[in-house]
């Protein structure tokens, strides 16, 4: 029997489409494309995730390698979780499975700005814990990434299901015993596969 939830954050709660993000802020194409792959689409996003550096000390050394001209615009693509889209049918599933009784959790790979992220869903009240990859220096879809939630908070792997966008994270999840729905938009699919545990 299913007794939690977990979920990640990107492409999952919020929409999370680099070139879209940068287009909202940058005044042309041709910017945003330049600093989605400064920023978004660049190796140092990762690292951000990793927890190696902060936001601030990754600003600095993106900002070295641009031209001045695009420093407003890398400096605003760090904000993202301030304009990225919430992707509501998703935080509505969130909110029935809480009222049915299920426990929720994040699990993402994620930087220090994930708490403002949480923050402007509105739904943080309803999770019971997290794993975020910055803190935790532990990265999906590793194994040792999934034991550290589950040995947190005492969950038993059996009894969690893990909703994310990317086959591998899923099978990170699977590899310590995890159920894993691959979720791609699709809240009713999701709400289905945790139900059909039902004794």
């Amino acid at each position: 029997m299913i007794k939690n939830v977990l979920f990640d954050i990107g492409k999952v709660l919020i929409r999370w489409e680099p070139l879209s993000l940068a287009r909202s802020f940058c005044p042309d194409l041709e910017t945003a494309e330049k600093v989605a792959r400064a920023t978004y689409l660049d190796e140092t996003w990762q690292e951000l995730d990793k927890g190696t550096y902060s936001v601030a000390e990754v600003i600095d050394i993106v900002c070295g390698r641009q031209p001045e001209a695009l420093h407003p615009y890398i400096r605003q693509a760090y904000r993202f979780g301030e304009f990225a889209d919430i992707l509501t049918e998703t935080a509505e599933l969130a909110k029935k499975l809480k009222k049915e009784g299920y426990d929720l959790y994040f699990a993402s790979n994620f930087s220090e700005k994930v708490y403002g992220v949480i923050e402007r869903l509105g739904i943080g009240e309803l999770f019971s814990g997290h794993a975020f990859s910055f803190e935790e220096k532990l990265v999906k879809p590793s194994a040792a990434f999934f034991e550290r939630l589950l040995q947190k908070y005492g969950l038993r792997a059996e009894e969690c299901v893990f909703l994310d966008d990317m086959p591998q994270n899923i099978a990170g999840a699977k590899s310590v015993g995890i159920h894993g729905f691959l979720y791609e938009e699709n809240p009713d699919q999701a709400y289905a596969y945790i139900h059909s545990f039902d004794a």
